[in-house]
């Protein structure tokens, strides 16, 4: 019995020494896959163009720092100058900007105050012999002014002259028309309609207009004109071979629309009286 105990003490006693001296870490240490994968088959990390970072006689990696000092250097160069022409540009004198908006004004004021040229003149004439002219064409109505105006560049891209018209319908309220075209005959509209393919634009007998005067001279005929649209109208403008030019606004139904037309157009200090529309000269 005391050799059993004897020998028990003497392995719980020796077995710490000896554990001690023996080196458990390779059978400690986490499994490894028996084939090493190669260089070749890794994954690049690296992008399209750059290149793998150095290494030193031994083998490893050189520091950061150390990567490519002279294409550093010349990236720091590149920034400087950069910064410098930016600076140079910014500490220039930049010449003195357009001011679109103060141009357009003062355009608008010379013309105003002045006459509109010939040659623009006379694109705003439509000559037509002497007679009366009843008929238009009625391409929209609106209950709206801003629509109106912005209705007359779509008809023009088609290669229509158009001008909308203002009517009091009383009760119903204010209408804009918008019209195109004058002629002496049903049948000379509806060419006209079959023409520029207006279909189910209805011809009406607008007989009547407002006329602002009646001119020879193409220099008060521009003057005339643009003080008339400035009275927040659209003018047009009948001419005849012989060189006279009837400045008009409006087309009406009635003689009393045209009357209540050259009203307003009185109040904006311009002469007016509502006629026949017509290029027959004034007795």
């Amino acid at each position: 019995m005391k050799k059993i105990i004897a020998v028990c003490f003497l392995l719980f006693c020796g077995l710490p020494v000896f554990l001690a001296t023996i080196d458990l870490e390779p059978y400690l240490a986490p499994e490894q896959p028996d084939i090493a994968q190669s260089d070749a088959d890794k994954p690049s990390l690296l992008g399209p163009g750059e290149l793998p970072g150095k290494t030193d006689e031994a083998g490893q990696p050189e520091p950061e720092s150390a990567v490519i000092p002279a294409q550093t250097e010349s990236v720091g160069k590149s920034q400087a100058e950069d910064t410098q022409q930016e600076e140079t540009l910014e500490n220039s004198t930049a010449a003195a900007p357009i001011d679109e908006t103060t141009t357009g004004r003062e355009q608008a004021t010379a013309a105003s105050a002045t006459q509109m040229p010939s040659s623009l003149i006379e694109l705003q004439v439509e000559r037509l012999p002497e007679g009366e002219y009843p008929f238009s064409i009625l391409l929209e109505s609106f209950t709206e002014q801003a629509t109106a105006e912005m209705a007359i560049p779509y008809y023009k891209k088609r290669g229509l002259s158009a001008h909308w018209v203002k009517v009091n319908l009383g009760e119903a309220g204010i209408q804009y028309r918008l019209f195109t075209g004058v002629f002496a005959t049903v049948p000379e509209a509806q060419r006209y309609l079959n023409q520029n393919k207006l279909v189910g634009r209805p011809i009406k007998a607008t007989h009547y207009a407002a006329r602002v005067g009646v001119y020879q001279d193409k220099a008060q005929l521009a003057s005339t004109f643009v003080k008339t649209k400035n009275a927040g109208v659209v003018p047009y403008i009948l001419g005849t071979q012989n060189g006279s030019y009837h400045l008009f606004v409006g087309a009406f139904y009635t003689f009393i629309g045209a009357a209540g037309q050259c009203r307003d157009l009185q109040d904006a200090g311009l002469n007016c009286e509502p006629v026949k529309r017509s290029t027959i000269p004034p007795r």
